[in-house]
């Protein structure tokens, strides 16, 4: 069961009554953060566009949420658009893929109005599952394990959108990692499942950022065309149609 909210639709105070609902649910999955600040940086976004999906278990209870933001950057003298999320699910709830329609929807419909825009998806990822989630649909990520060093225009652009959102570097070495300040709360077992994970994605993100259970995340952009939007969609699709496969043929 789920919800889905225009943010921009609602006054300051309504948007703040929705973070306090969710602050909650929020400090089950993440460390690192007060209310205060959960509401300015995910709910009083500057962001042109602003959408909240809430996630329900049978019973009604919150077990995740998505924020998802467009904002409008000037990069080289042009206009490009950014595609920003903050999301949560608890331990149970997570690894389902149920966020990716979302982020398409809201994605496409901005694309559809702006065509010949540029975009891209810019991520700080805190957790080695959703760099994984995004390595595995996107057609290219940077940084990643086939190109661990950004080309020039890239790495150019990530330097810019880092200083526009006042990114934090962690460590001149380590260029791409940033403060973020929010780290997932994991149990020894679920640490011990990522460590040893046998996916060159996951492994990647853990040598690159291994500060992540300390708040840091890794710089991380999708370029995000109209084709492109599309391949992820049926990438999508043909993962919960496997998914929905293998499922049946285990119950029979």
């Amino acid at each position: 069961m789920q919800t889905t909210i225009d943010l921009k639709q609602l006054s300051a105070a309504e948007r703040s009554r929705l973070a306090r609902e969710l602050y909650g649910l929020h400090s089950e999955i993440f460390a690192g953060v007060d209310l205060e600040a959960f509401d300015r940086y995910v709910f009083q976004s500057r962001a042109s566009e602003s959408a909240l999906r809430v996630y329900r278990d049978a019973a009604g209870r919150p077990v995740g949420y998505f924020v998802a933001h467009v904002y409008e950057h000037v990069f080289r003298g042009r206009p490009v658009a950014v595609c920003r999320g903050e999301v949560g699910f608890t331990s149970e709830a997570r690894g389902k893929n149920v966020i990716v329609t979302f982020a398409l929807e809201v994605a496409l419909r901005y694309k559809l109005r702006h065509p010949t825009r540029p975009m891209y998806y810019l991520g700080t990822l805190i957790h080695p599952s959703s760099y994984a989630q995004l390595h595995r649909f996107a057609d290219c990520v940077y940084p990643s394990p086939d190109e661990p060093t950004p080309p020039p225009e890239v790495a150019e652009l990530l330097m810019s959108l880092s200083e526009h959102f006042g990114l934090r570097a962690v460590d001149p070495a380590r260029p791409l990692v940033r403060e973020v300040g929010w780290s997932t709360r994991e149990t020894a077992e679920e640490q011990r499942h990522w460590h040893g994970h046998r996916s060159p994605a996951v492994r990647f993100f853990l040598r690159e950022n291994p500060g992540y259970e300390r708040g840091e995340g890794l710089l991380t952009l999708s370029p995000l065309t109209a084709g492109g939007l599309l391949r992820l969609g049926g990438r999508f699709a043909r993962s919960k149609v496997s998914r929905w496969l293998g499922t049946r043929a285990a119950r029979s």
